[in-house]
């Protein structure tokens, strides 16, 4: 079993309430302003279905790295070949395992290192349920139930392209699938520089 992240048009709006189509046509010296009124300064968007390889590299990396994880039986192992061009849009993919060695698995995360958010999925319902999490998102090991949210979209099909969004505002971060919100996170809200994470 091959499981995939399609992401495409994948927009990241960090600090957004806005379309792309909005940001384009509201653009302003200080930023841009939203259909509520609303004007922001950052923003990362990017539209894969605009050479997902040349987007990728202006603003992310591939990740290359093993993992381990206590009481797993298989490390991961990332692989710029999990991240691949995939119907005019980005793919990132976990191959079936082979029956040895480490599971073959994908992840971008951006360039920029002011952000501090994580997206993720890897379950048996990978095409309709997404983990949004604020870093850090471990309590002595456990996961932060407050800082991390299980989000399942029912009729979802992450194998085709859609619209995720993140937003990250003072005291929260959203998840918008589609335009439409699905899951707030207030707990640990990203304060400090890091990255933006989206693996499978």
């Amino acid at each position: 079993m091959v499981r995939t992240l399609l992401l495409a048009p994948f927009s990241i709006a960090v600090a957004s309430a806005a379309t792309l189509t909005e940001r384009q046509a509201n653009t302003r010296a200080c930023g841009y302003k939203d259909s509520t009124g609303a004007v922001w300064r950052e923003s990362i968007v990017s539209d894969f279905t605009a050479g997902s390889e040349s987007v990728l590299s202006q603003n992310y990396y591939k990740f290359t790295w093993q993992e381990d994880h206590e009481n797993v039986p298989y490390g991961m192992q990332y692989t710029a070949n999990n991240v691949y061009a995939y119907n005019d849009g980005l793919g990132i993919k976990a191959s079936a395992y082979s029956g040895s060695g480490r599971v073959q698995t994908g992840g971008i995360g951006t360039t920029r290192s002011d952000i501090l958010y994580e997206f993720l999925s890897s379950d048996v319902d990978y095409y309709q349920r997404v983990h949004q999490t604020n870093q850090p998102g471990l309590i002595n090991d456990n996961t932060d139930l407050s800082a991390c949210k299980a989000v399942v979209i029912p009729g979802a099909d992450f194998t085709a392209f859609h619209e995720h969004r993140l937003d990250w505002l003072p005291g929260s971060t959203k998840y918008y699938y589609d335009g439409s919100l699905k899951s707030t996170v207030s707990k640990n809200s990203p304060a400090v520089a890091s990255s933006i994470l989206a693996n499978v």
